[in-house]
């Protein structure tokens, strides 16, 4: 009876601990932060732009800061707001990480030179810049016309990180306007192109295995998900699969993301894409090489340090389906 005794007094010594637990928060709400000027209860990136902004005299920012955002305002404790406070703030903001990013650059082709030269272009880009990629090739394309500097290219790609994934075999559409991988073959035929890349590639790469599927057109029926599903495990990660594959998909479905197509590549133009983005903790960027300019290509060069300024951390395919694995053991 003593020690039941002894347990009820420790049970309700845990109870009333655990009450005035849940009852910080309440407290700790009111609590004052120097810099918090959006009164939030954080510091961020947005606290450091309305100083930032108030500082520059934007009027309607200005008449938004009352006597307690000002004072919050006073880093430095001198009285007056001034680019000294904003330097202050700077200071102990704590680091923003931007997406995920996957570099999705499609229709790496032998038979176009022309093709062949603009990745090359975008591999030297992404090389100087520090940044992974993936490249998407197209079977049959590679498989005739410049094959000798194409593989030394895909070779000397893998070697200096960048993921090679299958686009295809064909990549064309038939009569009715179906698919590769959306109703134009059957799944034995489906299956029989799809190993054809698998070998191509390690054939002609030392061995190398494919682990990544985007489909032409971005186009795949839940049958060809269910072939992959079957016939193909080591497929772990598939861009933009239809709607009707992704129920069926066991592999992990990239389908954030923003498009660099066009002729509206700037980074001005980007940026209006980036900020309007969701909440999605990664983003695949769509490219098609061969269809970039000079200019475009400067434009794109802009658009990564721009990215790597917002703290995005740049990964290949196979390189998220890990960070997706290890995020799942950890929760």
């Amino acid at each position: 009876i003593e020690r039941m005794n002894k347990m009820k007094k420790l049970f309700a010594l845990l109870l009333c601990v655990m009450l005035f637990i849940t009852s910080v928060p309440a407290f700790a709400a009111e609590t004052v932060i120097l810099g918090d000027v959006e009164n939030d209860g954080v510091l961020n990136k947005q606290d450091v732009n309305k100083l930032a902004e108030y500082i520059a005299g934007y009027v309607k920012v200005v008449e938004e800061f009352d006597d307690a955002t000002l004072k919050l305002a006073d880093m430095d404790g001198n009285g007056k707001i001034s680019s000294a406070d904003l330097l202050e703030l700077v200071k102990i903001v704590p680091e923003e990480k931007g997406p995920i990013i996957i570099l999705k650059c499609d229709d790496m082709k032998s038979n176009n030179l022309d093709a062949v030269i603009a990745f090359e272009n975008f591999y030297n880009l992404f090389k100087e810049e520090g940044v992974t990629a993936a490249f998407g090739i197209v079977g049959n394309s590679a498989s005739s016309g410049n094959q000798t500097r194409f593989w030394q290219d895909v070779n000397t790609f893998i070697e200096g990180g960048i993921e090679i994934w299958s686009h295809g075999w064909y990549h064309r559409k038939n009569d009715a306007g179906k698919a590769d991988y959306n109703g134009k073959y059957t799944y034995d035929e489906m299956k029989t192109q799809f190993q054809n890349v698998i070998d191509l590639v390690a054939k002609k790469a030392n061995g190398y295995q494919i682990t990544s599927f985007g489909p032409p057109y971005n186009q795949l029926s839940a049958e060809a998900a269910e072939m992959i599903n079957n016939d193909f495990p080591q497929i772990t990660s598939v861009f933009f699969p239809s709607s009707a594959a992704r129920p069926v998909l066991n592999a992990v479905q990239i389908t954030s993301r923003f498009d660099l197509e066009g002729g509206a590549i700037t980074l001005e133009n980007f940026k209006k894409l980036y900020d309007a983005r969701g909440t999605s903790e990664y983003y695949a960027i769509q490219m098609h090489p061969n269809n970039y300019d000079d200019t475009e290509l400067g434009e794109l060069r802009k658009i990564i340090r721009f990215l790597k300024d917002e703290n995005c951390t740049f990964m290949t395919p196979s390189q998220y389906v890990e960070y997706v694995k290890n995020k799942k053991e950890l929760y």
